[in-house]
């Protein structure tokens, strides 16, 4: 008999290891379950952080965007004003120059006709002047002959 006590005594203390295994491994299971849900809790945490974090590097990229954007338009817009004012002043020299050309162009044109008319003006001058000194001598010619006539 002492056979079946060896048996039973074994049997008792398999079952009570097997009771603490069991035990053991739904206490590792039940820790493993909590570590589980801690690292999701966490994860989600870290997700929304990350998420957050993404919306605000958007958001700052979009200013960002912005700013560049209204700094071209600005510069763009200035080197249309600039070209403009650069064109403006080239017609306006150009314009003072064709002023100054036309002005020394008309000054010669009438120092031509003065000097033109002061020709002509000569050239009636000596005629008058010669034919009144024809017409004077005529007119002693024919005074004298005139008076020739006469007895003196």
């Amino acid at each position: 008999m002492d056979g079946k006590k060896d048996n039973a005594a074994t049997a008792i203390d398999i079952s009570g290891t097997t009771e603490e295994s069991f035990d053991s491994i739904n206490a590792t299971v039940d820790t493993t379950k909590k570590t589980a849900e801690e690292a999701k809790a966490q994860a989600l945490k870290a997700a929304e952080a990350a998420k957050e974090e993404a919306k605000r590097a958007a958001n700052a990229a979009v200013e960002e965007s912005k700013k560049a954007a209204e700094k071209a338009a600005a510069d763009a817009s200035n080197a249309v004003h600039s070209t403009v004012d650069s064109t403006l002043k080239r017609v306006e020299d150009a314009a003072d120059q064709g002023l100054k050309n036309a002005g020394q162009v008309v000054d010669a044109k009438i120092k031509d006709a003065d000097k033109y008319l002061s020709e002509k003006r000569d050239t009636l001058v000596s005629n008058f002047s010669n034919a009144a000194h024809d017409g004077a001598q005529g007119a002693a010619g024919l005074l004298s002959k005139g008076l020739a006539t006469f007895p003196k």
